[in-house]
């Protein structure tokens, strides 16, 4: 098991880009079929199976997710970073636990991120 950290650059406020990574609407239009949203257990559903996480806020642009079935306490971390220099632009820093190669998971992860930013116009 490996972190992988990958930032990728987001034009849009602060307040919409946290909406799309907190609420089961806005994950559900870039990052699974379906989300719901219940305390702290988050499910999601891909191919109509769903797997569970368990949701921690490290601090308020942030949020971490523990895969509830991983026996090794894997998760995934999103982040939002605001970046003063580049025109106001945020950076998404995503730290994901992963088995496999760190292609597999960028590969991944972008093609998310590209979905999300079709989302918010941002292309």
């Amino acid at each position: 098991m490996k972190e992988v950290e990958l930032e990728y650059l987001i034009k849009t406020s602060p307040k919409i880009l946290y909406t799309k990574i907190s609420t089961a609407a806005g994950l559900e239009e870039w990052f699974a079929e379906k989300v719901f949203i219940k305390d702290n257990i988050i499910t999601f559903y891909w191919d109509k199976s769903p797997t569970t996480a368990r949701i921690e806020k490290p601090s308020s642009n942030s949020l971490r997710f523990y895969w509830t079935e991983s026996e090794t306490n894997s998760f995934f971390e999103l982040k939002i970073e605001e970046l003063e220099l580049i025109n106001n632009d945020l950076a998404l820093i995503i730290t994901d636990c992963v088995e496999w190669s760190e292609s597999e998971t960028k590969d991944s992860w972008d093609v998310k991120i590209d979905k999300l930013k079709l989302v918010l116009g941002d292309r």
